[in-house]
């Protein structure tokens, strides 16, 4: 009887090794799948359920058996559960945390062409105050457990020959699901419509995992209908041979100087806050004195931003190119995934017109791959942070060591004409930074900042973030005034275009 009860022992247990052995894999792949939708999402809800995962389910499934797959051939292939456990998790959690924080500073989730902005996201995060929270401190405690419990799991012993045929076998099978999601039409098989004009309900739908692999899919750059050469040269005649409006400025232009200097500044997140008076907001000062004096005499108008928050290389892309990131994958960055190689733009047309064209921002020359970029665009020269010495600083709360004043800014312009080749026609593309956000009261002195007077319904918050913003507006606005005083007093051909 003894013997009798102890093969039974040895039958049950080998039975619950095997059975834990296949059950390991949809367990804890399951397991990091919800806890990865936590660190994504904050928290989940019913809503969560009923609204977004059950309508978009075979998304999720599809994950599962993706995560399953991943985790069971480690676990073969290694014999460590716990190995698997590990690796499985952190494939699942990073680009979950990485999408939480995203969207919580730019509103926007993780993409596949992140990867190569991380210099940006450090910098940027390092401004965000990001901070732990409760899901981040939950979903890692449960992957420890986990990693614990699958550290007495033992996989059977087989050897390498079959553990390394069915890891590769396993492998595959994640492979086909993988080619599920990046392929448009498998994709949509299953159900995921792309939704690119919002990411952040995409992900929410469809999940992070889900929603980073089918976005490799927008990577490729559609060609429009009829894109060809015939149709574009047919544009550019039809425009070519469009006559001058009598009085324009364009006219008045061609008529004055062929080949005038071109100073181009874009400035940091400037737009006239002064407007805000019309809703009851009163500061304590004039903000944009130069620019009402500059508008009785020269053109303007409004333009729209394609970036808000972030991302001023898409802006400089528009301006310095006429191209529309509209057509481009969205929260790519054509800096770092599309100029590869010389393109068409106005530094490079007017280089080849004869002209030296030079390129100046006073931050790092990295810093969303400008100095990769820039010679693409037809820029012979740059100068960066870098190539500052000393420069005047501001907003040092916020920003550590401080950012380069837009009137440090006015004079680096300034010398940059004077240094220039006087026997060629001058382009100059000059990007500021002093008033990049962050935003708060802290970033200037109390008796250099602008003081709000009245400001209906706005928190203390917000009310610190006006006057710093107001501040750098101001000091935008001077920063105008000094090139328009210098520039009317060469004895050259200027036009100086400037932008927020």
């Amino acid at each position: 009887m003894q013997h009798t009860s102890l093969r039974k022992t040895d039958a049950i247990i080998r039975w619950l090794r095997r059975v834990s052995h296949y059950a390991m894999s949809p367990l804890v792949s399951l397991v990091i799948l919800v806890c990865s939708e936590w660190l994504h999402r904050g928290k989940l809800t019913g809503q969560v359920w009923t609204d977004n995962i059950l309508p978009h389910l075979p998304a999720y499934l599809f994950t599962w058996l993706l995560l399953a797959c991943v985790y069971q051939s480690l676990a073969t292939l290694t014999r460590r559960h716990w190995i698997a456990t590990l690796v499985t998790g952190l494939l699942g959690y990073i680009p979950c945390i990485i999408t939480y924080y995203k969207l919580k500073l730019r509103g926007e989730p993780l993409f596949p062409w992140d990867f190569s902005q991380i210099w940006e996201a450090a910098d940027v995060a390092g401004q965000a105050g990001l901070s732990i929270y409760p899901a981040l401190i939950g979903a890692i405690a449960v992957l420890i457990l986990l990693c614990v419990v699958t550290f007495f799991v033992k996989e059977p012993a087989i050897g390498w020959k079959t553990r390394l045929l069915t890891a590769v076998g396993t492998a595959g099978v994640g492979g086909l699901v993988v080619a599920v999601f990046v392929m448009s039409n498998l994709s949509t098989a299953i159900g995921i419509i792309p939704d690119m004009w919002l990411q952040d309900r995409y992900y929410r739908n469809y999940g992070v995992l889900a929603g980073f692999l089918t976005n490799i899919q927008n990577l490729k750059i559609e060609k429009p209908a009829n894109y060809n050469k015939n149709t574009i040269q047919t544009l550019l005649d039809s425009q070519s041979q469009a006559p001058l409006v009598a009085g324009s400025y364009a006219e008045q232009i061609q008529q004055t100087a062929q080949q005038p200097n071109i100073i181009f500044v874009m400035n940091e997140a400037f737009w006239d806050v002064s407007e805000l008076e019309e809703y009851g907001v009163e500061f304590d000062r004039e903000l944009t004195p130069n620019l009402q004096r500059i508008k009785e005499q020269a053109a303007f108008g409004r333009l729209y931003s394609p970036s808000y928050g972030g991302g001023t290389c898409d802006v400089e892309f528009e301006a310095l190119t006429g191209y529309s990131v509209e057509f481009l994958p969205s929260g790519s960055k054509p800096y770092q995934q599309h100029l590869t190689k010389p393109v068409f733009a106005l530094p490079r047309f007017l280089l080849e017109q004869g002209y030296a064209t030079q390129a100046v921002h006073c931050y790092y020359e990295r810093f969303w791959s400008r100095n990769t970029a820039y010679p693409n665009l037809g820029f012979e020269d740059f100068v960066s942070l870098e190539d500052f010495e000393n420069p005047e600083r501001k907003r040092l709360a916020d920003w550590s060591g401080g950012l380069v004043s837009d009137a440090e800014m006015a004079r680096k312009i300034v010398e940059l004409w004077q240094e220039r080749d006087t026997d060629k026609p001058y382009f100059l593309h000059a990007v500021t930074m002093q008033n990049h956000t962050a935003y708060m009261p802290e970033n200037y002195p109390d008796e250099e900042r602008v003081k709000v007077l009245q400001a209906p319904d706005m928190s203390e918050k917000t009310l610190g973030a006006l006057e710093d913003f107001a501040t750098g507006v101001a000091d935008a606005d001077a920063m105008l005034g000094t090139l328009v005083d210098y520039f009317s007093q060469v004895d050259e051909p200027v036009i100086l275009v400037f932008l927020g």
